[in-house]
């Protein structure tokens, strides 16, 4: 397989990803949000992993208990 291939292979995953996504959208299986919230929730989930906390859903809950 050629570099080239390989290229042609990646875009065309690409595509196919990009597809499947723009067709949740349009069905309503999932829920768009701001640039802002979705750096926001990444920061958030970041900061619990670092603080020794499990994500569960919305909220998160120290290992070992409530």
């Amino acid at each position: 397989m050629s570099e080239h291939d390989d290229e042609t292979s990646g875009k065309t995953e690409w595509e196919a990803e990009i597809d499947a996504r723009v067709k949740e959208i349009q069905e309503g299986r999932v829920k768009l949000v701001s640039a802002d919230e979705a750096i926001a929730r990444v920061r958030s989930r970041l900061a619990a992993r670092r603080a020794g906390l499990s994500y569960a859903g919305c909220s998160y809950v120290p290992l070992g208990g409530a």
